[in-house]
């Protein structure tokens, strides 16, 4: 074939392709449907709270011993039945134990002014029965060593105190009293001197003399105390 023609048949064949390219459609753009991811949403569980409940708050247990009424009971001056009656403890009531005695008596400070009394005189009493009950430490109340007599009069000694042979100013003395000493006090003399058996006080001791009635201080049933002789032994 001569170039010419061949010249003209490369033409022709690329303006075919040309054309062809032309007149295709252009590919559809792909259809992309987009995926739904599901996403769990984590809701918390509620749990109810509980009815509330009625909580009992302990009784407190006291620092010392104390005695309580269950029932109004009796107290008395001395630890006896047959001592002048103190009070009443009214049901409820309560109060510090001070002493014990081996006979079953509680003994306590009744917390009203008592300035002259000493000691075991300070204290009023109850009967260990039935009408009362105990709380506390009551193991570490001391036994108290003497109380007094019902029916007795007694001198407290305030201050160092001579307890005399004789019912006379300047008589000897046979031992003094220091304060807190207790003295049973038996009769008295038209002259001022009281008759006092210390065996029958604290401490005990035995000597029976003589005080001046200006240096007693005493406790009990005293006005009573019958007249006697300053030479009666």
């Amino acid at each position: 074939m001569r170039p010419g023609m061949m010249l003209a048949v490369v033409l022709l064949l690329a303006f075919l392709v040309v054309a062809c390219s032309l007149s295709s459609p252009a590919p559809a753009p792909s259809q992309v449907s987009p995926t739904l991811t599901s996403i769990e949403v984590s809701v918390p569980t509620v749990t109810p709270s509980p009815a509330p409940t009625s909580t009992k708050v302990p009784t407190p247990t006291p620092a010392q011993c104390e005695v309580v009424a269950v029932a109004d009971t009796t107290v008395y001056e001395r630890p006896g039945v047959s001592s002048p009656v103190f009070g009443m403890m009214n049901a409820g009531d309560s109060a510090p134990v001070g002493g014990w005695t081996t006979t079953g008596w509680l003994g306590f400070d009744p917390g009203v002014a008592q300035a002259a009394n000493l000691g075991v005189f300070r204290l009023r009493w109850v009967e260990n029965i039935n009408s009362i009950r105990l709380q506390g430490p009551c193991s570490q109340v001391p036994v108290v060593p003497w109380v007094p007599e019902v029916g007795t009069c007694y001198d407290m000694a305030m201050t160092a105190t001579a307890v005399h042979y004789l019912a006379t100013i300047g008589s000897v003395a046979l031992v003094t009293m220091q304060p807190g000493d207790f003295a049973a006090v038996t009769g008295m003399t038209s002259t001022g001197f009281a008759r006092v058996d210390l065996l029958r006080g604290f401490p005990q001791r035995p000597f029976k003399g003589w005080i001046q009635s200006s240096d007693l201080n005493m406790n009990g049933p005293c006005d009573s105390l019958p007249t006697i002789s300053p030479s009666a032994r």
